[in-house]
């Protein structure tokens, strides 16, 4: 009787594979209002990337990882899919990534080799707070740059790129830090406001 009952209370142990987990990394979405093209994120890590797209006033942004380095593997979607392209930008840039470690690279890659960015009117970014990263690469900002850092350990990267009026620079709470990697022009003034770190 007592092998019976020790018989009943074995339990049989199994393994049971479970579907695989991809690391949380968001949604921007992309709209374009009066000329205007804007981007905003959510409180996740957003990685997003703007490139020239083929002609006038077009614009690709495309879900890249929120981590510079591209080891996360944590692609964001931009409204739901990998990539838009929007035309008809004649505007501004408002881009508000509100929370999250998030990584904005406007992309214009190596003069004489890509395709410069020209942001046709003012670039406004508001990265949020969070470890942020704004990046601008054979970039050309035909008016006013305003970029608010957030709080956070931000970073502001340029190169070969051209700022044509004032440029902003805005950091919070946390080390921030700025970074001219070479070939820049600020043909008018260049102000660095509230760095902590």
């Amino acid at each position: 009787m007592a092998s019976a009952t020790r018989e009943r209370l074995r339990a049989r142990l199994g393994l049971e594979t479970l579907e695989d987990r991809l690391a949380l990394s968001g949604n921007v979405i992309v709209s374009l209002s009066s000329g205007t093209l804007r981007i905003v994120g959510d409180n996740l890590s957003n990685g997003v990337m703007i490139t020239q797209a083929p002609g006038v006033y077009g614009y690709t942004i495309t879900g890249i990882s929120s981590d510079p380095t591209g080891t996360a593997g944590d692609t964001t979607t931009v409204n739901g899919l990998p990539a838009v392209t929007v035309y008809g930008v004649r505007e501004n840039f408002d881009i508000r990534l509100r929370g999250g470690n998030d990584f904005l690279w406007l992309n214009g890659g190596t003069p004489g080799v890509g395709t410069r960015v020209v942001v046709p009117d003012i670039l406004a970014v508001d990265a949020g707070d969070g470890n942020d990263r704004v990046q601008l690469s054979n970039t050309v900002v035909s008016s006013q740059t305003a970029i608010n850092l957030g709080n956070g350990n931000d970073m502001f990267v340029a190169r070969d790129s051209l700022f044509v009026n004032n440029v902003a620079i805005t950091g919070g709470s946390g080390f921030d830090r700025i970074f001219n990697l070479g070939g820049n022009t600020v043909l008018k003034k260049l102000a660095l406001n509230s760095f902590e770190g």
